[in-house]
């Protein structure tokens, strides 16, 4: 017999090792599938959890914005200080029909300010989503300008001619059915120069000229509420510098008041005119001519000098960031004229020729009235206002 060599091993102990390694690799290879598919199952429950979160949040701002925007100033007027109001819940439905989700609004007041807190849900599939934003919000009161002269001017006013300035109120006879009371003699002009006015016809100046210290920058920059800033960024009709302009008045058409002309500068004596509701801000952006007969009424915003000469009237409120001046037929303003003058008493204005400038508690009421700078709405506090109250754990 020959002896076994030294190498040489069972073949059930080759076998088993095989066995072996193939169970390894099995494991192994199992690990890895097994781990890719955690991985992404991982992956993708958290694409669906961020998803299903940045529904939640337009849930909630929704929320935030239907209720700001949404509910009149009686509501907020109406709140108690103090006071906590739920609003319920809002079901947002997509245009398939299908429910994203809902919103849950409560409003809280303190004081002049109220939070708004606002919680969006979403509960489509297994993976669900919830945000809760607040809002804090304040009422804007609207706007306001002087109401004690018919001239507010950095600089003074030089008469002459028969032009005329006068503090009289004066309610438009076409303006019987809009609530007008006649609030008698208000002052000429007020101003911060030592003299207000020089007038060659003393008959021609109706009403008290009085230089008023208190006139500043902030008095032709702050109206209430409103900037400047603001108030030409809510311009219906805008012109650059260098405008003139002719023949501004109503436009009708198929018996509507055509907005959309850049000329329509509203009616302001036929009230049954469709555009006798018409009160445009109308903003320029530099210095402006008008000449040439013409009408208007609303709130005229110059960004420079204001040169009238013909037989135009407008009615409302005029602020001019530089200087008045008025001369030939002259134009004719009704309501309220403020004049910046660069803020120099230096560069006074000139009425001349046949013009006008007379006091109208009416026409300013109606230019802010009717520009809507007067309906209280809503608005953020100018800092912090907005925060995500999710992660706080609180309860509303």
């Amino acid at each position: 017999m020959t002896a076994p060599q030294p190498n040489d091993r069972p073949a059930a102990a080759r076998d088993g090792f095989a066995l072996a390694g193939a169970l390894l690799a099995l494991v192994i290879v199992g690990a890895i599938v097994t781990g890719t598919f955690y991985a992404g199952s991982e992956e993708g429950a958290i694409g669906a959890s961020v998803l299903r979160s940045d529904e939640a949040m337009y849930l909630a701002e929704a929320g935030l914005n239907n209720t700001i925007d949404g509910q009149p100033r009686s509501y907020f007027d109406g709140l108690a200080d103090g006071a906590v109001d739920d609003l319920g819940t809002t079901v947002v439905q997509l245009p398939d029909g299908a429910t994203l989700g809902s919103y849950t609004v409560q409003v809280r007041r303190q004081g002049p300010l109220y939070t708004v807190i606002s919680t969006g849900t979403v509960g489509r599939g297994p993976v669900r989503g919830s945000r809760t934003l607040a809002q804090v919000v304040r009422l804007i009161a609207g706007a306001s300008f002087p109401t004690g002269s018919a001239i507010t001017s950095y600089a003074g006013v030089d008469v002459s001619g028969n032009a005329t300035l006068s503090g009289q109120d004066k309610i438009p006879s076409e303006w019987a059915g809009e609530g007008c009371v006649d609030e008698g003699l208000k002052d000429a002009v007020h101003s911060k120069d030592p003299t207000p006015v020089s007038a060659k016809k003393a008959d021609h100046v109706i009403g008290a000229a009085v230089t008023d210290a208190t006139i500043a920058d902030s008095t032709f920059n702050k109206f209430g509420d409103f900037t400047w800033d603001q108030l030409k960024a809510m311009a219906d009709k805008t012109y650059p510098t260098g405008a003139h302009i002719t023949g501004e008045g109503p436009v009708v058409k198929n018996g509507k008041c055509d907005t959309s002309v850049q000329s329509n500068w509203g009616e302001p004596y036929d009230s049954s005119n469709p555009c006798f509701r018409y009160w445009p801000i109308i903003y320029v952006g530099g210095d402006l001519k008008i000449s040439a007969n013409g009408r208007g009424q609303g709130i005229l915003l110059v960004d420079g000098d204001l040169d009238l000469t013909g037989g135009a009237d407008f009615l409302g409120i005029v602020i001019v960031r530089g200087s008045f001046f008025s001369s030939g037929n002259g134009g004719h303003i009704i309501g309220h004229l403020m004049a910046y003058n660069g803020g120099s008493i230096d560069s006074d204005n000139t009425a001349t020729g046949n013009s006008l400038v007379q006091y109208s508690s009416c026409a300013i009421a109606r230019a802010v009235n009717e520009s809507n700078l007067a309906v209280r709405h809503p608005v953020p506090i100018l800092a912090r206002s907005w925060m995500d109250l999710t992660a706080s754990g609180a309860s509303f």
